[in-house]
């Protein structure tokens, strides 16, 4: 047979062998559909929520509707950690459970709706669910509170947001701080909510993160050199106590003193994180008093108070009144002194003074300003009883008779001067009071500042000799003939110490210090009689300002406080006022 005859039946070979294949083919998938079909028998029929379903994670395959709720009720509601963490980076974080959220997990219907996969569709799909049921993950049905979680998400986005930081730089008891700026955060309320009704609703794990920053005034590492040698130039200035603005009736704040090396603050700052407070130096000098402190007791107490009468002319009224007034108000801030003649000199008629009775080089005129040491010598009397320390006083060349011995300071223009210092921690006010009194004039100091305890101060005198004066008796031809007249009204010359007596408030002596030496010249009578008369001798009456200051029921105060230093004056016999 030839090739030709042996090609039909090969053909019918192929035919048969197709066809088989064919029908294998179909056996096969009849088997599937069958498979298949017995597998959506088996998911329509089960009782238990297919393996690999899941909620939150968790698989409950194989558990039933009930044993799933129960699940879900104690792990995920009553779970302590069961809930969203927000955050803006790994420093601020805030964790709220669903309950704190205003979330209520509906278990039962939770639990349904994981039983429900794979049995809610056709047969051909229940079976799909059915074969890829693993990993497949169920969103959770919530009871949400809309009030409660806006309230909660408010909550969450305050804590979270913060301002951002800039350089700056502070000083206490401790140590000289400077803070690294950093940016701020801001985290809307309103991102929250969408959050928790998106992801946590979806059943997804919420680790929620915020991007929206506001940016701090950050230096950059250049530039801190400068920044930290500005601050180190601040607080080279000497420490100084908060104090007392006249001008704008306000406190100054205090000054604090600190020194530290600028290389060394530079690594410091550089080395920190943003936000961070750095200590660059604790060596600082730190006030006794702060703004804050003398707030509450500025001018509070009386330390020294004095009272002295007014006497003579009406002119010398009339200075006295005026100098009262250009030293009242005067504010002493800690460390600080007043001087009485820069504020009221000079003694001239057009610097508002009047004529007055005035001694100049031991004789009584009339001259401007006359009366004017009054004042001063009643602010020197209340300034140790005040326990303030005297800069300068001099006393004045004859005993004064409106105030004890020692006691009185006289002024004069171009000089001596008189000076108080503020040698308390709080600034100190001077209150000159001119006043009229069942018709006497009377001016007062007071001296107002801030007691620190209870201690007061009182004023010993010790005389320490005396010079008599003597009378003199000058004929004259400007008086008839016999009569007789006072010229000069006499003194008597004084050699005085005063002590300082300062006292605990129980009436114990603490200590007394030597104040000062006075010394008072002596001035004679003189009497001036009418030539031709047949004696001289017999007695003249005393007349105003005739007046031994011996005989002077002086004023006296019991007023408080401090310490100052000793000093000794002796004044040339020139001037007195």
């Amino acid at each position: 047979m030839d090739e030709k005859e042996k090609l039909p039946t090969g053909g019918k070979r192929l035919k048969r062998n197709r066809r088989g294949l064919l029908i294998a083919a179909l056996c096969v998938f009849g088997a599937l559909i069958i498979g298949f079909g017995a597998v959506c028998f088996a998911a329509s029929s089960s009782t238990a929520i297919l393996r690999g379903v899941r909620l939150f994670g968790i698989d409950f395959g194989g558990m039933t509707v009930e044993q799933a709720a129960r699940e879900l009720e104690a792990d995920i509601v009553q779970g302590d950690c069961a809930g969203a963490r927000f955050c803006v980076d790994e420093g601020h974080e805030v964790f709220k459970s669903y309950a704190q959220l205003g979330m209520t997990l509906d278990c039962e219907q939770s639990a349904q709706a994981l039983y429900a996969y794979g049995r809610e569709g056709n047969l051909l799909q229940n079976g799909w669910q059915y074969i890829f049921a693993r990993g497949a993950e169920i969103k959770p049905v919530w009871n949400i509170d809309e009030a409660h979680m806006k309230k909660t998400a408010h909550e969450i986005a305050n804590e979270l947001t913060y301002a951002p930081v800039d350089f700056s730089c502070a000083a206490d008891e401790t140590g000289l701080y400077a803070i690294k700026p950093c940016n701020g955060q801001t985290f809307p309320a309103d991102e929250v909510i969408e959050a928790c009704e998106t992801q946590l609703c979806s059943g997804e794990e919420l680790s929620y993160v915020i991007e929206t920053q506001t940016p701090a005034q950050e230096p950059q590492k250049s530039d801190y050199p400068a920044l930290l040698e500005q601050v180190r130039k601040e607080f080279a200035e000497p420490c100084v106590n908060a104090g007392y603005d006249k001008e704008t009736d306000s406190i100054l704040s205090e000054k604090v003193h600190a020194e530290f090396n600028l290389d060394d603050a530079i690594a410091k700052m550089d080395a920190a994180s943003g936000g961070e407070t750095v200590c660059i130096t604790q060596n600082v000098e730190y006030p006794k008093v702060t703004a804050a402190e003398l707030k509450q007791v500025l001018f509070r107490d009386v330390l020294g108070t004095y009272t002295t009468k007014v006497g003579g002319a009406p002119g010398r009224h009339k200075n006295v009144q005026l100098t009262a007034s250009r030293i009242d108000g005067f504010v002493m801030n800690s460390g600080e002194s007043i001087k009485y003649g820069e504020l009221t000199t000079p003694f001239t008629l057009e610097n508002g003074y009047f004529l007055a009775p005035m001694y100049l080089k031991g004789k009584t005129v009339d001259g401007a300003g006359g009366g004017a040491c009054q004042a001063s010598s009643t602010l020197y009397a209340a300034s140790i009883l005040a326990n303030l320390e005297i800069v300068q006083r001099i006393n004045h060349g004859f005993a004064s008779d409106y105030i004890g011995l020692g006691l009185d300071a006289t002024v004069a223009e171009g000089g001596p001067e008189f000076e108080v210092r503020n040698n308390t921690d709080y600034p100190i006010k001077v209150q000159a009071i001119f006043e009229t009194r069942k018709g006497k004039d009377y001016i007062t100091v007071n001296l107002l500042g801030t007691k620190t305890d209870g201690t007061y101060v009182k004023i010993r005198t010790e005389v320490l000799s005396t010079t008599p004066y003597e009378e003199e008796i000058v004929e004259t031809d400007e008086l008839a003939p016999g009569a007789r007249e006072v010229e000069q009204t006499p003194y008597t010359g004084y050699l005085v110490k005063t002590y300082r007596q300062v006292y605990s408030g129980d009436g114990k002596l603490i200590s007394e210090t030597f104040e000062a030496t006075s010394k008072y010249n002596a001035r004679n009578r003189i009497i001036k009689v009418g030539k031709s008369a047949e004696s001289v001798s017999g007695e003249v009456p005393i007349t105003e300002g005739d007046v031994d200051p011996t005989v002077i029921d002086w004023p006296t105060n019991q007023p408080p406080t401090m310490e100052p230093p000793i000093e000794e004056t002796e004044t040339p016999g020139w001037l007195m006022n």
